[in-house]
């Protein structure tokens, strides 16, 4: 007859130590840099800025000085979608189009609060 095989009777084996890791350092400073560096709406525009509109948190540029010049031609020419639109970026501004779906009022409100966060206290209507 066998005897019935029990763990604890089982001798035990260790590990073999493990070897360090190789240091990487132009990899860690890599991820290090890239970790640090500033979300940015192009390449050259930190976006430091966070609103909160309906609920969406929508990064915009730090200071309305950080604004491509486009839109402030925009705004010259009462084009407030397309200035918005700049302000914003494509890929928010399709965030807006599809989770809203903005009526004129709309636009004017989402004006208004990009406005306020900049501290601007009249929208020119």
């Amino acid at each position: 007859m066998t005897e019935p095989k029990n763990p604890a009777n089982k001798k035990k084996t260790q590990a073999p130590p493990q070897e360090p890791a190789e240091a990487k350092p132009d990899l860690a400073a890599a991820a290090k840099a890239e970790a640090q560096a500033p979300v940015t709406m192009d390449s050259e525009t930190p976006l430091v800025k966070v609103m909160t509109w309906r609920e969406m948190d929508l990064r915009i540029p730090p200071s309305a000085e950080d604004w491509p010049v486009e839109v402030e031609e925009n705004f010259e020419d009462n084009r407030l979608v397309a200035a918005i639109r700049g302000i914003l970026g494509d890929e928010q501004w399709a965030k807006v189009k599809t989770t809203v779906r903005p009526k004129l009022r709309d636009i004017k409100d989402l004006s208004d609060a990009i406005g306020r966060e900049y501290g601007f206290t009249d929208t020119g209507e």
